[in-house]
C-alpha cells in the first residue's frame, strides 16, 4: 500500500513538469507585452515539480529542504510579478523593480535562515501564502 501511495505522489508531480511549459506557451503574448519574468515563474514551477518528486522518492531531509525552498522561490517570484502596485509598500513608490528587489532580498534571507533553522521556512511559506490569499480576497471584493 505504501509503494502505491508514493508512486501516486510521484505521478502528481508530473503535472508540474507538464504545466510549466504549457504556462510558458499560453503566457507568451502576456510576456511579450508585459514582462518576461513570467518565463522565470514557469521555470520555477517545473523546478518545484522536480524537487518535490525527488523529495517524495527519497524522503530525505535534503529533498524536503529543496522542495520547500523551491516553493518559497516560486511564491516569491509570482508575488513580485503579479502583485498589484496599489499594495506595494510606500517606500517603493510604486516601482515594481524596487518591490521585486525587496521580495528577492527577503527570500534570500529566508533561504539562508532555512539552513540555519529549517523551521523558519515553514513560517516564511505560510506568511507569503496567507498574504497572497488576503490580497486575492481584497481584489475579488473590488
Amino acid at each position: 500500500m505504501e509503494d502505491t501511495q508514493i508512486s501516486m505522489t510521484e505521478f502528481s508531480n508530473v503535472f508540474f513538469l507538464i504545466f510549466g511549459p504549457l504556462i510558458m506557451f499560453l503566457m507568451h503574448p502576456y510576456a511579450q507585452k508585459r514582462t518576461r519574468a513570467v518565463y522565470g515563474v514557469s521555470a520555477l514551477f517545473m523546478v518545484v515539480g522536480l524537487f518535490s518528486m525527488y523529495f517524495h522518492m527519497t524522503l530525505s531531509f535534503l529533498g524536503q529542504m529543496l522542495d520547500e525552498i523551491s516553493i518559497l522561490w516560486l511564491l516569491a517570484s509570482g508575488y513580485s510579478v503579479w502583485m498589484p502596485r496599489c499594495y506595494f509598500p510606500k517606500f517603493t513608490k510604486g516601482n515594481r523593480f524596487y518591490f521585486s528587489c525587496l521580495v528577492v532580498l527577503t527570500t534570500m534571507i529566508s533561504t539562508f535562515l532555512t539552513f540555519v533553522k529549517p523551521t523558519i521556512n515553514a513560517y516564511a511559506l505560510n506568511s507569503i501564502a496567507i498574504h497572497i490569499l488576503y490580497i486575492v480576497r481584497k481584489e475579488y471584493k473590488k
